[in-house]
């Protein structure tokens, strides 16, 4: 595991045969961001630089599930269920509203899943300055208040409440039962009542998520540290990419190939710093998946002299090296890749070490 830098700029390394000290002309960093610790995203590498003058915003849960206080029947009866064909919509600090349609999932704690991720950094944003924040659920975006309206004014009847819904908003199980949590008595015997609240369900959202459940994170290296080419300006020769810099890390394809170009980027620009053949260049690439840096371990591979990898990463170039992993997670779909990389190291005259021994923990 990389642990910073001597006094003299060389990189530390503990490992099972004690520290090892790496002197590159150039170094590039990959380290990715704060969630998912336990595949090695912890985000320890922050210190490190704070530690050189670097300037670290804090890491923040990034396309984050959000914690909502439930009622007992609401947690029992429907955690885990779709809460499908919404609209969410809230209002941030500045009075900007945001509003966002698809599906989420009510679990035992609050909301996750699509819509949520989408808000997530307003909404988390709103909850740093306020306390928290108010998210309204449009349980029913095909219908306008104006029609919802005058179908709920209809008499009910011998009818119940909840066939009254069905039949003229629509509304059932999930929906039905959000509806139950907020409404008061009097709500649900009024039509223009439950209207309005079926178009804007108020549900008060208290935190974010651990940083270590979400998908992101957002924070790390500040892009005042940097220069144009993404080197630190405290610390020359060395360089900085992907989910580790300052930015609102997305999910999905964006996150990747997002990562993928500014690692590359990078990588294109390294080749100046070669200016003779005697240079030596390094790069530790850590975090939970291959997967995510796959394109950046690629390029790497071809252009240093020598590649470490850490965290989750090294489980999946362990497989490839035909070593037991025993239960730990890894990308086996991506062993080919991963021997692809070593082989090109090789090619080089230049190797990525494998760890030779390994410390196991319960969680």
């Amino acid at each position: 595991r990389w642990t910073g830098w001597r006094d003299d700029g060389a990189l530390q390394f503990a490992t099972p045969q004690g520290t090892i000290n790496v002197t590159p002309d150039a170094t590039l960093l990959a380290l990715g961001g704060g969630s998912w610790a336990r595949l090695g995203s912890d985000g320890a590498w922050a210190p490190l630089l704070t530690e050189r003058g670097v300037n670290v915003a804090p890491l923040k849960p990034a396309n984050c599930g959000f914690e909502c206080v439930w009622s007992e029947h609401i947690r029992t009866r429907y955690a885990g269920q779709p809460l499908k064909s919404i609209s969410a919509s809230m209002t941030d600090c500045a009075g900007k509203t945001h509003r966002q349609q698809g599906e989420c999932i009510l679990t035992e704690h609050g909301l996750e899943g699509g819509v949520i991720y989408t808000l997530s950094a307003p909404l988390r944003d709103a909850i740093a300055l306020q306390g928290g924040v108010t998210l309204y659920l449009d349980l029913a975006p095909g219908r306008d208040a104006r029609s919802l309206t005058r179908a709920l004014l209809t008499s009910r009847g011998k009818r119940s409440l909840s066939n009254h819904l069905q039949q003229h908003a629509g509304i059932s199980g999930l929906k039905a039962g959000l509806l139950r949590e907020v409404a008061t008595p009097a709500d649900l015997t009024d039509g223009l009542r439950l209207a309005s609240l079926i178009k804007a369900l108020p549900l008060r959202l208290t935190s974010p998520r651990p940083l270590d459940e979400a998908i992101s994170s957002a924070g790390g290296v500040a892009f005042d540290a940097l220069d144009a080419g993404l080197m630190l300006k405290h610390l020359p020769s060395v360089f900085c990419a992907g989910e580790m810099l300052d930015w609102e890390a997305p999910t999905g394809g964006y996150l990747l190939t997002a990562c993928f170009a500014s690692g590359l980027t990078r990588m294109e620009g390294l080749e100046e710093l070669r200016v003779k053949e005697s240079d030596r260049l390094a790069a530790i690439v850590a975090g939970s998946k291959v997967s995510t840096k796959l394109t950046i371990l690629q390029s790497l591979a071809n252009n240093v002299d020598q590649l470490i990898v850490g965290g989750g990463i090294a489980n999946t170039f362990m497989l490839a090296s035909g070593l037991p992993i025993g239960k730990s997670l890894a990308e086996a779909d991506l062993v080919d890749e991963a021997r692809a990389v070593m082989s090109a190291m090789k090619a080089l005259g230049a190797a990525v070490p494998i760890p030779t021994d390994v410390v196991t923990a319960k969680t």
